[in-house]
């Protein structure tokens, strides 16, 4: 075989794999999610579609730095908010709930700022549980015995509501830190709101 044999093979070796690289990417990508996959930058939380706008409520805030203010509907506005859903009692799920909305919410940096955090319940007192947890969370707003938003929201989790105030995520007790910094990172990434 002379040089410029040699050299034609190689043109017609090189084609092949130039034009076979596409498909061999695409078909990998869609077996193992690579970061350019289309599915490696899915949410992580169950995407609420179509989104809803909370409901028109009102109620006291309860424990902590803000006790005692009025709290509504329109307070939501303006600002993203990680919403813990309880039951007035603090089990091992809602501990881990709280502690990962906290971690989230410090995790995005100086974007920290356009989010807040709420635990809502339609108990009206907190028991002794839930006290003892929320000393270490003096940043999270408490609503207890606020029925209207606690039965909107229907399921215990973690909610996202956007600056609209419309619920846009959640959480079940399988979500990480993580997962949730993630999420709530994408979201205020591309939202020029809150």
């Amino acid at each position: 075989m002379n040089a410029t044999e040699r050299q034609s093979r190689l043109k017609l070796v090189s084609l092949l794999v130039l034009f076979a690289l596409p498909v061999l990417l695409a078909v990998s990508s869609y077996y193992w999610s690579w970061p350019f996959s289309p599915t490696a930058g899915a949410s992580h939380g169950e995407l609420l579609l179509p989104t809803k706008p909370l409901p028109q409520f009102s109620g006291i805030l309860n424990e902590g730095a803000s006790e005692g203010e009025t709290f509504t509907t329109d307070t939501m506005l303006g600002s993203w908010w990680l919403v813990v859903l309880g039951d007035g009692r603090c089990d091992l799920h809602c501990a881990a709930d709280l502690f990962k909305v906290r971690q989230a919410r410090l995790a995005i940096g100086r974007e920290r700022t356009r989010v807040k955090t709420l635990y809502v319940s339609d108990v009206r007192a907190a028991d002794a549980s839930l006290k003892k947890v929320l000393l270490r969370h003096p940043e999270t707003h408490i609503l207890m015995g606020n029925s209207t938003l606690a039965h909107f929201m229907s399921r215990h989790g973690i909610y996202v509501v956007d600056p609209n105030g419309n619920l846009v995520l959640r959480y079940d007790d399988t979500a990480t830190t993580k997962e949730i910094k993630s999420d709530l990172h994408r979201l205020l990434k591309v939202s020029r709101i809150g």
